[in-house]
Order: C-alpha cells, then structure tokens, then sequence
C-alpha cells in the first residue's frame, strides 16, 4: 500500500500534539507527596502522588484522548479513501482492457469497427497491491458487465457486419516483425478457424501471391488449399499418417526444396541491394500441424528403416534432419519472408523438440475458446509462465468473465507486438466452408536482370510492389537429407 505522507501529515501533526499534550496535563494535574508512612508496612517510607485537582484532570485526559481518537480515525479514513481510489482506477484500466462489446453500450456495440481488445497491464502502473483487490475488483467487473448483456440483436449485427469488421488481429500477424510463430492449440480451441482466416486475409492483401505450405496428421480442408499443386510436383498439403510412416519422406522432401527457395530468395535480395531496388517479397509460410505428431512419425520411421538396414546402409536421421532444417528456416527466412507456424501442446520451444535459444525467434499465438483453456492456462499461469504470475491471474480472470458472457466467442493470447495481449478472432461463420484458393497460382517468366543467368521459369514472387524487373531462379527439385 502507498502511504500518502503529506496528505496525512496534518493527522499525524494532531495525534501527536494530543498526546503530548496529554502527558503534560497529566503531570500538571498530579502532585507528588513524599515521605508517607506505609500504612501496610509499619516503618517503611515510601513515595505516593495524589491528584490535587481530580475533576480537571480528569477532564483535559477526556479532551486528548478524544482529540487523539478523531486524529486516528481521519488517518484511517484517509486510507481507506485512498484504497477505493486505487482499486476504482485499477477496475477502470481492467474495464478498458475487456472485449469492446463486453462492457460497451448497446447503443454504440454495432457501430464498433474494432472488435480487437488489447489486455496488457504493467502492474508498476499501480500504486497497490494488485493480488489484494483482484477478487472485488473482479467482482466488480462482472457486475459491470451483467448489466450490458449481448442481446440477440447485437450478436446477429456482429455476424451481418463480418466482412466490415476491423480485422486487426489478422493485421497484426501479417505485419509482425517476427515471422515465426508458435502455436499451441488444444483441440476445439479454434486454431483450425485461426488459420483459415490468416490465409484468407494475406491471400487477400497479397492479391494471390502469397504461398502457403501446410503438413498435417490430422487431415482436414483448407479452403482448398489441398487441392492446388505446388512447384514440387506435391499438393500445398501434405498429408502425413501413423499408418504410413514413409509419408514423412514427402515433408522432409518439401523442407529441402523450401531450403532452396530461401536461397534464391536470397540471392534476389543481394542483388537488390547492389542496385539500389526495393525488396519487398510476398510472403511464404510453412504450417506445420500437429508438430510433435509429425516428429513421433519421422521417430518410427527411423526405428523401422534402422532396425532392417544392412550394416553397410546408412543410418536413417529423418526427425533429425526435420528439426534442423526447420531450425535453419527460423535463423534465415525472416529476413526474406519465410516464416515457419509451428502448431503444438506447449509455449516452450524446448517442449516442442526446437533448441531454446530460439524462443525469442518465435511470437506466442495461444488460440482458446470456453471449455479449451488449457494451453492458454498453461502459459499464462502454469508452472513456466511466459508473463508474471499475477498478470497472468488478471488476464485469466478476464478471459473467464468474458466466456460466461460470451460462450461461443475465441480469443488468443498473442506477444506479437512485445505486449502481453487478448486479441479477439474476428466472428467467421462461413470461414470453414469458404474456397480461399479458387484463383489459379500466378506463374510467369521474367528474365534475370542482374547477370548472364539463363531465362528461367517458375511460380511469381511479388519482390516488390512497384515494376521493378526481378529474378526468378528455377525451384530445385526436392532431394532427401535424411539418410546419411
């Protein structure tokens, strides 16, 4: 609690004036008699004191001890006060950070264009102890909220408004600094809507030219993305299974290519440099689903390949090679656009089989809905929290006053913007029967102009907004580094 010295000092002044007013009185009132005989004892002296003016001192006693009383209480009052103000502006600054429709007016709840809440706070912005009124302060949060309930009404002006809404978690996410993500994401916590709706929005701002590479073990539709064929002779999809342990081979195989990718990339770039032209590449994204699935699989596939091999055979190092080639994609795509998604159970890269000092190369992406909270739980207030635990209880506490007014709304926990944050998915209804890549994949010739290097062809990469000629380098063929 912080003392407000000199707004009590005037209080502080008064009790101790009383007091030592007090003491005086009550010397002056009292008035020593030396040399008695002690009744009780025959022959002994000792000294006594009688009051030589009873009903005076008796008066001026009452007068302190009631001036010192008033003092006390108006110091307790003045704390008190100041508590209430502490925690109102504490309830305040939470109210703001709670979802836009949670605590809006209904009047004002569809004319809202930003359906994003940020839910960061710095607990040295207080001037209290935040665990000692977190109870009422939420207490009092949900109070606030009950009497602005979502009516049936506004939620149907929410998804009527959908393509008018503020999609600025999407936003945020394409023009993050860090380029790759970690995602944890239990089942039915929204991450496959999540994803849908990144694609959706890039594919849009991109106009088409952003190239999305997605494995999976557990095989799903992506808005037709499945469908499409990459460069590399393989679907944009892969599919791996328990059940055929060779299937992993396709993704090693299609990391290897993307290796290549990265490389002319960044052969592009060097030469932008050198003559002064922007370089402003479209994105590519690497999803990997289910990561620690896909790991287990390549882990049986060496088992299976190395228990049969001949001793003169070369040792099968597939998960290996995966987890490096993945590590090298985190260390040098960023620069050229190359970002990895990497979908998991855990917040800790270590957890996820990835060397730690890479944490810091990924932005946290925590996708929940009502009843999927556990990987939002795990990271906000489990045993490695990723923020300080009484952040993460407020945080917490948030996101449960909210589902219980909003069951079917989701929400993420993001880092992106180097804030602790609440980010609400935009409402996407139709998102999982929509077909994002109905258009064909653009593919042109362009001619090098930084060389002699032969006229190639291959899938378009937008370097740049402007017209600017740019290099195209022939994609590799796919080639394994998983025997060795």
């Amino acid at each position: 609690m912080k003392f407000n010295f000199q707004k009590k000092m005037p209080w502080i002044f008064s009790l101790g004036m009383a007091v030592v007013s007090g003491q005086i009185v009550s010397s002056l009132s009292h008035e020593y008699l030396t040399n008695n005989i002690s009744t009780r004892t025959p022959g002994k002296i000792q000294l006594e004191y009688v009051q030589a003016n009873p009903g005076g001192g008796k008066a001026y006693s009452l007068a302190s001890l009631a001036v010192a009383m008033f003092s006390l209480y108006k110091i307790t009052e003045s704390d008190k006060e100041d508590s209430e103000k502490a925690k109102n502006n504490f309830i305040s600054g939470v109210s703001s950070s709670l979802p836009s429709f949670a605590l809006e007016n209904s009047k004002n709840s569809s004319q809202s264009s930003n359906r994003a809440s940020k839910g960061s706070f710095d607990s040295s912005s207080v001037d209290f102890d935040v665990n000692e009124f977190t109870k009422d302060a939420f207490e009092a949060l949900e109070e606030e909220a009950a009497k602005v309930p979502v009516t049936a009404n506004q939620d149907n002006s929410v998804k009527d408004s959908f393509n008018k809404i503020d999609r600025k978690l999407f936003e945020m996410i394409y023009n993050a600094n860090k380029k790759h993500f970690l995602v944890p994401a239990e089942t039915r916590a929204g991450k496959t809507s999540l994803l849908l709706g990144v694609m959706d929005y890039i594919t849009e701002v991109t106009k088409g030219h952003a190239q999305f590479y997605l494995s999976t073990a557990k095989p799903t539709s992506y808005g037709g993305l499945e469908t499409l064929t990459a460069k590399d002779g393989k679907s944009h999809v892969l599919e791996l299974s328990f059940t055929k342990l060779d299937s992993i081979l396709s993704l090693l195989s299609r990391l290897n290519w993307l290796v290549k990718l990265m490389e002319s990339r960044q052969l592009v770039r060097q030469n932008c440099e050198k003559n002064n032209i922007d370089y402003n590449p479209t994105p590519i994204l690497i999803f990997i689903d289910e990561w620690l699935a896909t790991l287990k699989i390549a882990d049986d596939f060496d088992r299976e390949i190395n228990s049969t091999k001949a001793k003169e055979d070369p040792v099968s190092k597939v998960r290996e090679s995966i987890i490096s080639i993945v590590e090298t994609i985190v260390i040098l795509g960023a620069e050229d656009n190359i970002g990895v998604w990497l979908f998991c159970q855990d917040h800790l890269v270590k957890n996820c089989e990835i060397n730690t000092g890479y944490q810091k190369s990924f932005n946290l992406l925590i996708p929940t809905r009502k009843g999927a909270m556990n990987s939002i739980k795990s990271a906000l207030v489990g045993s490695y929290p990723v923020v300080r635990l009484k952040i993460g209880e407020i945080l917490m506490k948030t996101l449960t006053a909210y589902f219980e007014e909003n069951p079917k709304a989701s929400f993420v926990y993001s880092n992106i913007t180097g804030e602790d944050e609440i980010l609400e998915v935009p409402f996407m209804p139709d998102i999982k029967r929509k077909n994002i890549f109905a258009s064909p994949v653009v593919v042109e010739t362009v001619k090098n102009p930084f060389g002699e290097a032969e006229e190639v062809s291959g899938e378009a990469e937008n370097i740049s907004d402007s017209s600017v000629p740019v290099t195209i380098i022939e994609e590799p063929k796919a080639r394994h580094l998983g025997l060795v």
